[in-house]
């Protein structure tokens, strides 16, 4: 199975392709403003360099947030698209849990974070065996306030690694909560990769997992700027 994973949940993401050997192409994206003038132009390059057809993707597998919501949205549509022209199955996986999978097998609880503006972060924990790929959620994705998530720090298991976009940013801060057991992540190894996308995708596709098309839209898990200045406006 070949499965195409996509990613524009921030300002880095990108497309890979993996299939159950591993690897074939990844390519990660450096965008400040906009993926639409580069996301298909990396994909055929990929297709091209790897000797395969848009024909040849079985599968597609996006991330639906949190994360940026016009980034998101450009990457859903793409992946719906994509499906639907090709008759081919959609997975969606949280941007979280891809970017907890950076340290997944390595026996320690991953805290992925995503800055939410505000004094706030999108952050879950997953709290990951030696040699387990999947790991077991010791905390369900939210939006938080940092002072709240500090507080939380304490009481999760194991050696924490906090990690993401958000920990650059906070992730100092949160390790004084718990400094004899923690460490905070490079920002070069804190990505949302598009292949760890594409690998927790295929896992859900090759279990029968699917989104209906019509129906699977992002998560962001609270209103957008627009929706919030609109609501401020009219007193509601």
């Amino acid at each position: 199975m070949v499965v195409l994973g996509i990613d524009t949940s921030g300002p880095t993401g990108g497309v890979a392709l993996v299939s159950e050997s591993g690897v074939i192409a990844e390519c990660i994206l450096d965008v400040r403003r906009t993926y639409s003038e580069h996301l298909m132009t990396a994909l055929d390059f990929m297709l091209r360099e790897a000797s395969l057809r848009l024909d040849d993707i079985d599968g597609i597998s996006v991330s639906r947030g949190p994360g940026s919501y016009t980034g998101l949205r450009m990457g859903v549509t793409v992946g719906k698209t994509l499906c639907y022209c090709l008759g081919i199955p959609l997975a969606g996986v949280s941007t979280l849990r891809a970017i907890a999978q950076e340290v997944a097998g390595l026996g320690v609880t991953a805290v992925p974070l995503i800055d939410a503006r505000r004094g706030r972060v999108y952050a879950s924990a997953i709290a990951f065996g030696h040699g387990e790929a999947s790991g077991t959620e010791a905390m369900s994705e939210a939006l938080i306030e940092v002072s709240e998530l500090k507080r939380l720090v304490a009481s999760l298991p194991g050696r924490l690694c906090f990690l993401g976009p958000g920990a650059t940013r906070h992730g100092e801060e949160l390790k004084s909560s718990a400094p004899e057991r923690s460490f905070v992540l490079p920002a070069d190894q804190s990505l949302c990769r598009p292949s760890h996308v594409a690998r927790l995708g295929t896992l859900r596709l090759a279990s029968g997992e699917s989104e209906d098309l019509f129906e699977f839209e992002p998560v962001y898990l609270r209103a957008s700027e627009a929706e919030v200045k609109w609501s401020e406006s009219h007193g509601s």
